[in-house]
């Protein structure tokens, strides 16, 4: 037996064995289970849901259009930075400003017409997905804690340790132009019905990433009896659960856990951009580095500024 089947049998055996404590640990807990369902859906179509589903269909939209005006300008200087194509900057603008996964559905279409490279898609991944201002600033600091002040902090910090993660990582260099190929690959024409259906299938599977990690957040929530581990341990597996965990913490722990949840993002935000890209040949362990890094830098900074 080769050490690859080997090793190939014994993962196997591995994923046999955490399926099934899953499938029991759900079967113990049928009222937890539920409730984590309800608390997933009631978080996707009370928050989420209007926060993006508007970005999906008109970042869709600017994507059918032929804006060389905005690639040649902010496009320019943002591909200079990061060392991406013009047209690759757009992921990064209004995946910043709109939260992921806008980001990953631009880089899913530049990647299908073949206007950015595979190598590139991988930096834009990470440069894209961040959680958006509203989702911080409003879910977070006014919803959650109450302060808007404190949702503009956190956002900052996780936006500027996001940025330096990527302007590190990612040093100057000769940018990459675009892989057009076909006039007719490069404008498929606009169509409102396409990007709607699109954005409300994507919302659709939203949802149910967010239903499901809600469970797990709240099976081990009911698991773990100290806080603190079961916050890190929600913060790992779901943005929105981890939050709101990490914010009943006390006072000296609450801001470092928070950004760190922030800057991460957790497991969940990257299982859905890897079922947008998922057509494409793109590794996410890249990108889950990157996060966690991100993540620790962030808890650094909201450990000294805010608590």
């Amino acid at each position: 037996m080769t050490v690859k089947r080997l090793v190939g049998e014994r993962s196997a055996t591995l994923a046999f064995i955490l399926i099934a404590l899953s499938y029991f640990v759900f079967l113990l807990y049928p009222e937890t289970v539920s409730e984590g369902v309800r608390s997933g859906l009631h978080l996707s179509y009370k928050s989420v849901l209007p926060a993006i589903l508007p970005f999906m269909v008109v970042s869709d939209l600017l994507l059918c259009l032929d804006l060389r005006v905005l690639d040649e300008s902010i496009g320019r200087v943002v591909s200079s930075i990061f060392s991406v194509s013009p047209i690759g900057s757009r992921a990064i603008l209004l995946g910043v400003l709109s939260g992921f996964p806008i980001g990953a559905r631009i880089i899913s279409t530049l990647l299908r017409d073949r206007r950015i490279s595979p190598e590139e898609a991988e930096r834009l991944l990470y440069l894209s997905s961040i959680a958006s201002p509203a989702f911080i600033i409003t879910g977070v600091g006014y919803g959650i804690l109450g302060s808007v002040a404190c949702g503009i902090k956190l956002y900052l910090i996780v936006l500027a340790t996001h940025l330096a993660v990527g302007f590190i990582l990612f040093p100057r260099k000769r940018r990459e132009k675009p892989l057009v190929l076909a006039p007719e690959r490069y404008m498929h024409g606009i169509s409102l019905t396409d990007s709607i259906e699109s954005a409300a299938l994507s919302g659709l599977k939203i949802a149910a990433y967010l239903s499901f990690f809600s469970v797990c957040c709240a099976i081990s929530s009911k698991m773990i009896p100290n806080r603190l581990i079961a916050a890190l341990v929600a913060s790992l597996l779901e943005i929105g659960s981890g939050a709101g965990m990490a914010a009943k913490l006390s006072q000296g722990v609450r801001y470092p856990v928070l950004g760190f949840c922030l800057g991460f993002s957790g497991i969940s935000v990257c299982l859905q951009l890897k079922g947008v890209i998922k057509s494409f040949e793109i590794s996410m362990r890249p990108y889950l580095t990157q996060k966690f890094l991100c993540g620790l830098l962030a808890a650094f900074f909201a450990f000294f500024i805010l608590a």
